[in-house]
């Protein structure tokens, strides 16, 4: 996903003829940012990776979670998401649609639940996912666009309360026109989740849970 049209971010991605030839890097605080008033922003972690490592070493276990990790990327691109960075065994991923983030989670969710890759006697690395709906901002950064804002915050929230093999997403992503669909079929929970580190009162959620492989498959090419 390209960041949309604005002056100030057109400005600085052109450099004057009297530029010198090496300029000084562009911090953070001075890079062009716009609000993009509705966006939905996906965290997907993998649980379990870092006992993996210990007990299998750093090579099987890097294969095992990089297959999951092109799984997740294959699920966001599939979407038509955009995945923003990998941090570790994490991914952060945006979606112009609250559905379009959906439909990649149980994509991805139901890849992984369906093959399980870990060697015997090992616990299969399981995805759990955060999804949350809202303004956020758009920043052209040296390294590329990122995007910050209370809604990339309650979304990285969401994802550490979804559990193994889960989804957590903000009340506002499940009634978004495409969602209702998704969720037919599904293990649905409502609740009201408090957000550590986030001021104010606990937020409505969903919760989902996908109950078997083959209810997985379903819900994914819904």
């Amino acid at each position: 996903m390209s960041l949309p049209e604005h002056p100030e971010l057109a400005r600085q991605g052109r450099q004057p003829a009297s530029a010198p030839p090496h300029p000084a890097p562009v911090a953070p605080a001075e890079a062009a940012a716009v609000v993009l008033p509705d966006l939905t922003v996906m965290f997907a972690d993998l649980g379990g990776s870092s006992a993996l490592y210990h007990r299998l070493g750093d090579g099987a276990a890097f294969a095992l979670v990089r297959h999951h990790l092109g799984v997740l990327r294959h699920g966001v691109l599939g979407a038509g998401g955009t995945v923003v960075k990998t941090i570790g065994d994490a991914v952060m991923a945006v979606f112009p649609e609250a559905a379009a983030a959906m439909r990649a989670a149980l994509a991805a969710l139901a890849e992984t639940e369906r093959q399980p890759l870990a060697p015997p006697g090992i616990a299969p690395l399981r995805l759990k996912i955060g999804i949350h709906r809202g303004p956020v901002i758009a920043a052209a950064l040296e390294a590329g666009p990122d995007f910050f804002g209370h809604t990339v915050n309650v979304a990285a929230r969401l994802c550490s309360l979804a559990g193994a093999g889960g989804i957590c997403l903000g009340a506002e992503a499940g009634e978004a026109a495409g969602a209702a669909g998704l969720l037919a079929g599904l293990e649905v929970e409502p609740a009201s989740a408090p957000l550590a580190g986030l001021e104010g009162p606990p937020i409505a959620v969903l919760r989902l849970r996908l109950p078997s492989p083959g209810a997985l498959g379903r819900g994914a090419a819904a």
